[in-house]
């Protein structure tokens, strides 16, 4: 029998995840905090649950029932946690990050790296601070972000990336192997959250590229972006792309409206074809 227990706090896929990791590996799981009803229905049948808003208030609670076996591991949580109920833990404190370490820090970085060009990112484990996404990594999954990915399938590469992370630094914990521990060093530390203001329009005097990353950072349907929704007049735009056609107009000159399917020109002759958000009928 496992002498190691745990105390969870997350969510969706990656939290019923490593609540069957820790199980299959007959670790004790001693309190569960979730932020969506839905998953305290799933899991208070078998495990103590209670709210993510609750945490900070728990520090005589979570003392009671923790010991030097005892790890906390954050798994796709959005709460920061102060540096007394961290100091429970003694350094066994574990967070689980969708983004590359210092660059890509905040709640909804995916977004941003694909409106910012980027080639790569990575699921993260990293030693938790009292600081957004601080603390030493133990491991970093990077993969590479293709022409075709989104916002959104970013974050679900995220979460498998994620979810192989977990299982292997849990197999390191249950086999008493210590973890790595890497600096993170870069001087390029960037904290990326929600846009101000949410709703951005389209730029048309940027480049092609330019414009097509950030429709294709925005494109989450049906769900709502996390961080920003880019929009055409106020509209949101679903996806676009750039056309094997070319143009003579100014940069922003509608071309052609059908529907909800917009052409418009843009720098260096092209022309951007995009989507509008349905409208409900």
């Amino acid at each position: 029998m496992s002498t190691f227990s745990f105390v969870l706090i997350g969510s969706g896929v990656l939290l019923r995840s490593t609540i069957n990791e820790i199980t299959e590996n007959q670790g004790c799981i001693k309190l569960i905090y979730v932020d969506n009803p839905t998953d305290t229905k799933r899991y208070e049948s078998f495990h103590r649950v209670k709210q993510v808003t609750e945490v900070e208030q728990d520090f005589n609670d979570l003392k009671a029932i923790i010991d030097s076996s005892t790890w906390l591991l954050s798994v796709d949580n959005k709460k920061l946690l102060s540096a007394e109920i961290l100091s429970l833990f003694k350094g066994k404190a574990l967070n689980f990050h969708p983004g590359i370490l210092p660059n890509y820090k905040g709640l909804y970085c995916y977004q941003w790296a694909v409106a910012n060009g980027e080639k790569e990112f990575a699921a993260t484990i990293h030693f938790m601070e009292p600081d957004v996404d601080a603390g030493d990594i133990v491991i970093e999954r990077r993969f590479p972000i293709e022409d075709k990915d989104t916002g959104f399938s970013i974050y679900q590469k995220s979460l498998k990336n994620g979810q192989q992370a977990i299982e292997s630094v849990l197999s390191k914990i249950f086999n008493q192997v210590d973890l790595p521990r890497v600096s993170q060093t870069s001087e390029m530390t960037n904290i990326w959250g929600r846009a101000k203001p949410y709703q951005i329009e389209i730029e048309w005097d940027k480049t092609p590229k330019h414009i097509i990353n950030s429709l294709r950072a925005s494109n989450f349907y049906p769900f709502k972006p996390p961080a920003f929704q880019v929009c055409f007049n106020g509209i949101p735009v679903i996806q676009g792309e750039k056309l094997k056609i070319t143009t003579t107009e100014l940069p922003g000159t509608i071309l052609n409206v059908q529907g909800q399917t917009v052409r418009v020109a843009v720098i260096g002759n092209s022309v951007i074809e995009i989507q509008l958000l349905p409208i409900e009928s």
